[in-house]
């Protein structure tokens, strides 16, 4: 889910769903926000 890509699979390609079709909230694990290459694991290892 890219903004920048045009040919991204997010919301753009499948439209609007209806409220009872979302099942889970989803969340990033594995980012690079500062954009330096540098990426962080967002999930508790156990």
């Amino acid at each position: 889910m890219n903004w920048d890509e045009l040919d991204s699979l997010d919301g753009r390609y499948f439209g609007p769903l209806p409220r009872n079709a979302v099942i889970a909230r989803a969340m990033p694990v594995w980012t690079d926000e500062a954009g330096d290459c540098r990426f962080v694991w967002h999930v508790a290892m156990q």
